[in-house]
């Protein structure tokens, strides 16, 4: 491999003596030329000939011309370069988000009217992934896209926890039912000395269904960062329930809130047929 080198490096060197020979040569003969001219008194000729000569004798030693450091051209062709190659990378990045922003528009103006429909989770996720591309690919950071993408990120978070909330939902459905069952039952035929009881199972089953209808409604006011500790702490908080309720209710519920962890701090789904399937089957 060393002697295929030194073999390769010496017919390059003897290539550029033949041409550095060649192209000097000719710029002297061009030189002489214009000298000559300048003796006849032929002013245009010498111009051009002189011209010539010291073209064709820059050319010859132009590989080796220490100076154009000096005159900052080697600096000014480096950045002609890093130019270009920013703007070549620029206009892939336009590219790429004309693209996800065509596509998008595309989808929200085909769904206008009778037969259309808001788009998919699907639909959506692939829009913002393309725009989360494209902002990696302008060095934005994963807590500044975090930041652009929210609005998205809000409503699909809370739109998965919702799905896995089902279960707790019912669970708190019926025991404000059982809390009311009998007093709804009997009605007038209630023994006066029952009354307050009965009426302070209404008035605790009351308190229940408000406190998850507010459990609902504060999912929308919590940053993503902060949206599992909110529904942990609202979960365990919740009154009439028992401790293994409260614990099975969080056990049930725990599959959804690795998805939402992975989600925040990634900008993907960590399982997206999980996601599918939860929107898809409810």
């Amino acid at each position: 491999m060393e002697n295929a080198n030194v073999k390769t490096s010496g017919i390059r060197e003897f290539q550029l003596f033949v041409v550095d020979g060649a192209l000097t040569v000719a710029g002297i003969l061009s030189v002489a030329g214009g000298l000559w001219s300048i003796y006849r008194d032929n002013a245009a000729l010498a111009a051009t000939c002189m011209a010539a000569g010291l073209i064709l004798l820059f050319a010859a030693t132009l590989h080796r011309f220490e100076l154009l450091k000096g005159f900052g051209i080697e600096a000014k062709m480096k950045k002609l370069d890093d130019t270009i190659d920013k703007a070549e990378v620029a206009l892939a990045q336009l590219k790429d988000l004309t693209k996800v922003t065509s596509v998008a528009l595309v989808t929200l103006y085909s769904r206008i009217g009778r037969t259309g429909g808001p788009p998919t989770f699907e639909e959506e996720y692939e829009t913002m992934q393309g725009v989360k591309r494209n902002l990696l690919s302008s060095k934005y950071s994963l807590l500044e896209i975090s930041a652009i993408l929210r609005p998205w990120i809000q409503r699909s978070s809370i739109k998965l926890i919702l799905v896995g909330l089902k279960k707790y939902d019912s669970l708190v459905r019926d025991t404000a039912m059982e809390l009311t069952f009998e007093f709804n039952t009997m009605g007038a035929n209630i023994p006066p000395e029952l009354v307050e009881s009965y009426q302070e199972k209404v008035r605790r089953s009351g308190n229940l269904t408000r406190y998850n209808d507010l459990f609902r409604d504060t999912l929308w006011t919590v940053t993503p960062d902060k949206l599992e500790q909110h529904i942990r702490t609202q979960i365990s908080g919740t009154p009439e329930l028992s401790d293994q309720q409260k614990r099975e209710s969080l056990a049930g519920i725990q599959i959804y809130l690795n998805e939402l962890l992975y989600f925040h701090q990634n900008l993907e789904a960590l399982d997206m047929q999980f996601w599918l399937t939860q929107f898809y089957r409810h």
